[in-house]
């Protein structure tokens, strides 16, 4: 009974030592992003001195949650230091540590991470091609800038406007319009823009909207007028959806991104003779696995 007694006894010293026990490295500075599984693991954080300290600390799913709801939640605990000497903390059911104030928000894991890649990713707010009126071929948005397709037609108009007197036609240009980069270029009676927020990398945005314009020059064979483009409007949209994703850049490699819009696009029953390599592989690849479901 004593030996049962005293292992009992040891395994309460045990959790009690690793729940107290600071979990971070002592060096770990403002806006350290840590893992953890129990919220016990960032309740023992004492902070690094004086300085304002800031810690993100993420429940990981299926841990326990803060505020005692769902466990299949993500929680965001965000601890910052007191800056005043001498204030005392607000009335906090998390118990964290010292003068440590918490706020705690719950938001499912999928919303959690998309913003987050939404935040630390380039995105893109629209992609436009208009003709030589400033007048939509095809366009596509990405951002809540402009909530009705007023808006939308309204910007169309400005940015044309503001863009019809340059030089683009040999070289993409870049400007600054209402709080947005815009990055363009002119081929023959067709615009292309691509829009950007105004912290966003410039190189980038041009990198999008060369590879869109290869891209719709490859699918239209070198023939890029608003005629053409109008006839293959489809292939234009397919690029966009190849191009970017919720505003998330997906691809830039014009070769690749042509590629995919032919197999989308392309008619599995046609000669492999008048099909692209890309598109003879996509069929012959679709025919084996018919073959093999069969």
């Amino acid at each position: 009974m004593r030996k049962v007694y005293w292992f009992v006894i040891a395994l309460q010293i045990l959790s009690w030592v690793s729940a107290t026990s600071r979990p971070f490295p002592p060096n770990a500075g403002p806006g350290v992003h840590q893992p953890v599984s129990l919220l016990n693991s960032v309740n023992a954080w004492p902070g690094t001195g004086k300085s304002p300290e800031s810690l993100l600390a993420t429940l990981q799913e299926g841990s326990k949650s803060i505020n005692g709801g769902v466990g299949k939640m993500n929680a965001i605990a965000n601890y910052r230091e007191f800056s005043k000497i001498g204030s005392s903390p607000p009335s906090c059911d998390h118990k964290c540590y010292g003068c440590t104030p918490c706020e705690a928000i719950q938001v499912p894991t999928t919303k959690r991470q998309t913003s987050h890649l939404r935040d630390s990713c380039p995105s893109v707010k629209n992609i436009l091609l208009l003709d030589s009126e400033g007048k939509r071929v095809a366009v596509k948005y990405f951002s809540d800038d402009w909530p009705t397709n007023g808006a939308k037609l309204a910007f169309e108009k400005s940015v044309f406007t503001k863009t019809l007197k340059t030089n683009a036609r040999i070289e993409a240009e870049i400007m600054m319009f209402e709080s947005n980069v815009v990055i363009y270029k002119f081929v023959q009676d067709l615009h292309f823009f691509v829009t950007g927020g105004d912290d966003e990398n410039e190189l980038i945005l041009a990198t999008v909207l060369q590879g869109f314009f290869d891209a719709v020059a490859l699918l239209l064979r070198n023939n890029v007028d608003k005629r053409e483009a109008l006839e293959n409007l489809d292939l234009i949209l397919l690029c966009f959806d190849e191009i970017v994703d919720g505003g998330m850049i997906l691809e830039t490699d014009p070769s690749i991104i042509a590629g995919k819009v032919a197999t989308h696009t392309m008619d599995a029953d046609a000669p492999l003779s008048e099909q692209t390599i890309t598109q003879a592989w996509a069929t012959a690849r679709e025919h084996l696995t018919r073959t093999l479901l069969k």
